[in-house]
């Protein structure tokens, strides 16, 4: 009789292979967790509700766009084989290409993509339950992309679940990352895909250190009241836009993504400014109008101080107790004359301290 139940149970998990199904965990709206069979079959992905995604996005009738920098999605479910996206990318720039960093299952690598390339693969996996997280880290003004379509073997969990903390931190070249590879010191020919990877900026590494969301609203020179190339060229401008390469006339949600900390990290353009301090002003008081429950932090000095007592006069002229003024240690020995890696990573450690003894 045990041989024939035996003989019995391995005819049927012949059979269930054999059909395309494999087993899974799966939980639903109540936090069961239960077993279920998975149908594995080829699924070619327009609908992207099912993603989580990071940044501001816009999605239409094209595809998902993947404009500012640090952008993306988390696909979860369960997989075997090749996911790959369909995708087009525009150069606003003279550089070829862009970067995505692209996470499975907490293995990380970065690959470097061109502007021909239509059909990326982001992972090939055994048969299981798997999550794939993919980041833009090159910034808007020089690629954007976009996503018409996920294919891939399996079925995609529609249950995607939030970090607990989410960030939004604006900024300029510093926030973005430039220079801040870990090989750079300016002396190479300049090189703005592989030279200017966001995931090793401070804002990244502090998301990653809290396990947080992060929303990136920077742009490389780039200022409160003017920018390093132009006097238009004025973060608030854009602030209130979904996207500022793909489409300004589309406001953003503010309501979509509520921030528990929002970090500013501008002035280091705006040297010379004679308005600086009521430009100052009048931004940190849209944020707070934007975001009213969230703590709000001003970082500066990475580069220069010129408006170091400017900003703490204006910070501490809030009189509001969830507003705070955070210095940084000025550092140009990374590439062309930005913070290193290492100083990054101080600013990260820092930061990461200043969040956590605002939230705890």
């Amino acid at each position: 009789m045990k041989k024939s139940l035996a003989l019995l149970s391995a005819l049927v998990l012949l059979l269930t292979a054999c059909s395309g199904q494999g087993q899974g965990k799966t939980t639903d709206d109540s936090g069961t967790t239960e077993t279920e069979k998975i149908e594995y079959t080829e699924t070619r992905m327009t609908d992207f509700s099912p993603l989580l995604t990071s940044g501001r996005i816009i999605t239409d009738g094209d595809g998902l766009h993947l404009d500012w920098t640090y952008s993306g999605f988390t696909l979860n479910g369960w997989f075997r084989g090749k996911i790959e996206a369909e995708v087009s990318a525009v150069g606003h720039k003279a550089q070829l290409g862009y970067l995505l960093h692209i996470t499975v299952d907490g293995e990380d690598r970065v690959i470097r993509y061109g502007l021909d390339e239509k059909k990326i693969t982001l992972a090939d996996v055994a048969e299981g339950y798997h999550t794939i997280t993919v980041r833009k880290t090159t910034e808007g003004c020089i690629t954007t992309m976009t996503v018409k379509a996920l294919t891939f073997t399996g079925k995609a969990d529609r249950r995607p679940t939030a970090p607990e903390m989410r960030l939004e931190v604006i900024g300029d070249s510093i926030t973005i990352g430039q220079g801040s590879r870990k090989d750079d010191d300016g002396k190479k020919p300049f090189d703005y895909i592989d030279d200017c990877d966001s995931y090793n900026s401070y804002a990244s590494m502090t998301a990653r250190n809290l396990g947080a969301d992060i929303n990136f609203v920077a742009v490389s020179g780039w200022g409160v009241t003017k920018g390093s190339e132009s006097p238009d060229n004025r973060i608030p401008d854009i602030y209130g836009y979904t996207s500022y390469m793909h489409d300004r006339t589309t406001g953003w949600d503010f309501s979509s993504y509520q921030p528990d900390v929002v970090v500013i990290a501008l002035g280091t353009n705006d040297g010379g400014a004679q308005n600086f301090g009521e430009a100052a002003d009048s931004f940190l008081k849209t944020v707070r109008e934007k975001n009213l429950d969230a703590y709000i932090v001003w970082i500066y000095g990475m580069m220069n101080d010129y408006l170091k007592q400017t900003l703490k006069d204006t910070v501490a002229a809030q009189n509001d107790p969830k507003i705070s003024y955070l210095d940084m240690e000025s550092d140009t020995d990374g590439g062309w004359g930005h913070p290193s890696y290492s100083a990054q990573c101080g600013y990260a450690e820092k930061l990461t301290a200043h969040i956590k003894s605002l939230t705890a």
